[in-house]
Formats: C-alpha cells, structure tokens, sequence
C-alpha cells in the first residue's frame, strides 16, 4: 500500500472502531447494520490483499538459484561419469552427445537447462549398473532427476508471485474506492441521524472521518503541517477557508485547489481550526509533531443549517 491507501484505512478502521463502540445506538438499524458489515468486509479484504501485494518475489528467486547450483553439480557429476564410460568402451556418440561443460550449464536459459539436465539423466538411467565402476551411484541419479523436476517447477514462480502482487495491487485499488464509497456516501450521510441525539458520537466520528498522516522526520529546519479542505456535500476543494493554528496564532488561508500549509518552528503539539463563511468550522484533535517533520491533515467543512 500506499502513504496515501495507508491513511485512508486508518481512518476507516478508526471511524470502525468508534461505530463499533457505540454499537448500542445504531443496531436497531438495518440500514446502519448492513452499512457497517461492508465496511468491516472491505477493511477485512484489504488487508488480505495487503499481505498479498507485500510478499517478496526475490525469495523465490532466491530458491531457483539455489536449485540450479545443485542441479548444475549434479548434472556434471553424471556427465563425468558418463565420459568415463564413453571413453572406456569407446562410445563416441554417447560422448559426444553428453559434452556439457560447467560453463554450457550456467549460461543457458532455465528451460534450456531443463533440458540438457534431462538429456543427462536419459543417458544415464539405463547405464547405471556400469556407472557403478566410475562411483555413480542410484542415489546421485535420484538426486539429478529429483532436482531437474525442483527447477522446472521453480521457473514459473517468481512470475506467478510478480502476478499475484500486480493483481493484489489492482485489487487494492478497487477496494479503497469501495471503503470511500462507503464512508463518504453512506456513513457519512446516516451518520447525521445521530448528530443531535448523540452529538459526541457524532464528533468523534467526524474526528475519525478526517485523513492525518503523521509523517515522518524529513531533516527539514522546519515542521509543516498541510492539507486539502474540501466542502462535505459536493466534495469540491474549498479557497479561501481560514486555517489558524490556535497555539500560535498564525492563520493561513486555502488556495484554489484547496489547498493550505502550516509552517511551525517547533516541535510540539498542535490543535487547529477551519473556518468560512456559512460552514461549521472545524475544530483538529491534537496533533503531535516532530521537529522536521511532514504531517498532512485533509479536512471536510460541512455547510451551516438553513432555517426551515
């Protein structure tokens, strides 16, 4: 996952965690009921893909080099014992036919070795009553068949597990554009049944709702704080909201795109307030900052009530 994958499921599994704790009332509700479950589901299925895009190929990778120097040895061990024979009853055909040098084996391509390897044992198999005089043994020929089947079936897997991370990727994608889905256009919306009965519960919700990054030490002189603002009913970047940070009196203002940064000399912690005209500001938890560090903080406005 993403910076970005890994700060939106944060902050669904926090709104889960709240939703979760004050289950007492919302679960007379189908809708809420059903409403959860998929969140649930979907955070459920993210982090198992999550642990599908994070394994590594390169063990796999790893384990076919490992096979291949076993098998490279062994071939050889049966090519030198296949020479000895040919050149003891003179069989030039069989020489000629089993001539793989170390170099012929290492620098040929993995089905190519396959086959050679494969060629090798065929030669073998039916000479190894003979062999037996120049110290090849059943177990070495066992050893070589049982390695050229290890390699071969060893071939394909650093692709399937490159595949399987590429679709566990796109799967992830799919499945993030689902939990938005759920948050913003069904818990979001049910969630104001329950903001005036239960106006603490609402709050942390929406504190849960909002996407902070914590960041991390950059080396930087300064610490900043940034963030997008956007307006909770048409989801659009908001200009010209008010951004103050209450402890130090700074107040700085959001650009076209919605766009505001807070630059803090101090480490520290810090609570901030979003403001504008005919929105209900909105008032940050506490953010704890390191001296350097990079903290992004996307914030929602929802517009003020009209009177009926």
């Amino acid at each position: 996952m993403n910076d970005d994958q890994i700060n939106k499921l944060n902050s669904g599994e926090t709104s889960k965690t709240v939703i979760d704790l004050n289950k007492s009332k919302w679960e007379d509700s189908e809708v809420f009921v059903a409403a959860v479950a998929a969140l649930g589901n979907t955070i459920t299925a993210i982090h198992a893909e999550s642990q599908k895009q994070a394994s590594d190929p390169k063990g796999y990778t790893i384990t076919k080099k490992s096979i291949k120097e076993l098998l490279v040895d062994a071939s050889l061990h049966a090519v030198g014992a296949l020479a000895t024979h040919a050149i003891d009853v003179d069989d030039q055909v069989l020489l000629k036919k089993i001539s793989f040098t170390e170099y012929n084996l290492n620098h040929c391509r993995e089905q190519e070795l396959v086959d050679k390897s494969s060629l090798i044992a065929q030669s073998a198999q039916p000479l190894l009553q003979q062999l037996l005089r120049h110290k090849y043994l059943q177990t070495d020929y066992t050893e070589l068949t049982s390695l050229i089947t290890q390699f071969e079936t060893a071939i394909p897997l650093r692709r399937v597990a490159t595949t399987e991370i590429s679709t566990a990727t796109d799967n992830l994608e799919v499945l993030f554009r689902t939990l938005s889905s759920i948050l913003r256009n069904k818990l979001d919306f049910l969630m104001l049944n329950y903001r005036k009965p239960y106006p603490d519960f609402y709050k942390q919700y929406k504190s849960a709702r909002q996407i902070v990054d914590l960041g991390k030490r950059t080396g930087n002189k300064f610490t900043m704080i940034s963030g997008i603002i956007t307006n909770f009913e048409t989801e659009l970047p908001m200009v010209g909201v008010n951004v103050l940070c209450n402890e130090t009196g700074k107040i700085v203002f959001t650009d076209v795109n919605g766009k505001y940064a807070h630059t803090l000399p101090d480490a520290g912690t810090y609570t901030f307030r979003a403001m504008l005209d005919n929105f209900t500001p909105y008032d940050t938890d506490p953010v704890t900052l390191l001296k350097g560090a990079h903290v992004t903080l996307n914030i929602e406005l929802e517009p003020v009530e009209k009177p009926a």
